[in-house]
C-alpha cells in the first residue's frame, strides 16, 4: 500500500464504513482482529510519513476521531453501567495492542523528527 491507500483506509474507518474496524467495532459490537491490523498497519504508515512532512489537517481529525472513538468504545464495553459489549476482545494482549496503537496514532498527531 502506499500513502493513497493508507488514507483511504483511514478515510473509510473514519466514516464507519462497512468494512473497516469501526465498523465492526460500532454497528457490529465485534473486534476484528484482520480489521485492527489494517487499521494499525495504516497509522504506523501514516506516522512514519508523518516524519518527513506533517499530514494535513483532514488526517489528523481522522487519526484523533478514530482512535478516540477506539477508546471509548473500550470504555463502554468494560462499564458495568453500559450495555454495550464487544465480542472478540483480545483480552489478553489487549494492552499491549492498545500501547501500540497510541505510539502509532501520536506519530500521525505529533511526529518526532
Amino acid at each position: 500500500m502506499h500513502d493513497a491507500e493508507f488514507i483511504a483506509t483511514l478515510r473509510r474507518n473514519a466514516m464507519g464504513e462497512p468494512g473497516s474496524f469501526i465498523y465492526a467495532l460500532h454497528e457490529q459490537e465485534r473486534f476484528d482482529a484482520a480489521l485492527y491490523a489494517q487499521y494499525l498497519a495504516c497509522l504506523q504508515a501514516l506516522a512514519q510519513a508523518a516524519r518527513a512532512a506533517p499530514p494535513d489537517a483532514a488526517v489528523q481529525r481522522m487519526v484523533f476521531d478514530t482512535y478516540a472513538y477506539t477508546m471509548k468504545a473500550l470504555v463502554w464495553h468494560y462499564s458495568p453501567h453500559d450495555l454495550s459489549r464487544v465480542a472478540g476482545l483480545p483480552d489478553d494482549a489487549l494492552p499491549d495492542m492498545l500501547e501500540e496503537l497510541g505510539l502509532a496514532a501520536r506519530g500521525v498527531l505529533a511526529p518526532q523528527r
